[in-house]
């Protein structure tokens, strides 16, 4: 069985038969809403930038910037591997997706030498988002970032203007941890 999603995992976590039971392919106006808001600051870098800025999340000194970066983390070996920008990128892996790989797109991850920031960008209702410290979705991002220190974030950009960031910094210590959840996550979703 192909494990969950990086986004889906926290729900994996909470109800294993959630990644088991089939899933509804349709998408609702509050994904669209969020699609939008992706899609406009991934066109725009510079309002992107200015809003992690403004919040106290600005990439690391000399930081490699990528927007949409998808990614294949295996919980089996501990690697991360880059395969291209946006979703599509999934269906043009080579090699395919592995049982033991968790598929994650980093809506913005900037990279320097020994610091990484990870962000996921959320629009609209919060309610239904996990706390950053203790987040599957953040966790699997860190890793992937494979840096000593990662500042991961969830970064609510709203219609009306009003942005806040939830933001836990994670060191070698905590991805240790993060890779052994995500191995007995993986054990219980199979």
């Amino acid at each position: 069985m192909r494990l969950p999603s990086a986004s889906k995992l926290d729900l994996a976590a909470r109800c294993a038969g959630s990644a088991a039971l089939p899933q509804i392919g349709r998408l609702s106006a509050a994904a669209d809403a969020g699609h939008s808001a992706h899609a406009a600051l991934e066109a725009d870098p510079q309002k992107a930038s200015a809003i992690l800025d403004g919040l106290g999340l600005s990439p690391p000194e000399g930081a490699l910037v990528r927007q949409e970066a998808a990614f294949f983390y295996d919980v089996a070996t501990g690697t991360g591997r880059f395969l291209g920008f946006g979703r599509e990128s999934y269906g043009k892996a080579d090699p395919p997706q592995k049982d033991t790989e968790i598929g994650a797109t980093l809506d913005y991850i900037a990279q320097a030498k020994d610091d990484a920031l990870v962000v996921d960008w959320k629009a609209g209702d919060a309610r239904w988002v996990p706390p950053a410290f203790g987040s599957y979705q953040l966790g699997v991002a860190a890793l992937i970032a494979e840096r000593a220190r990662v500042r991961a974030a969830f970064v609510f950009v709203r219609d009306d203007g009003e942005e806040w960031a939830d933001a836990v910094l994670l060191t070698e210590w905590e991805r240790d941890e993060w890779e052994d959840k995500l191995r007995w996550l993986a054990g219980r979703v199979e």
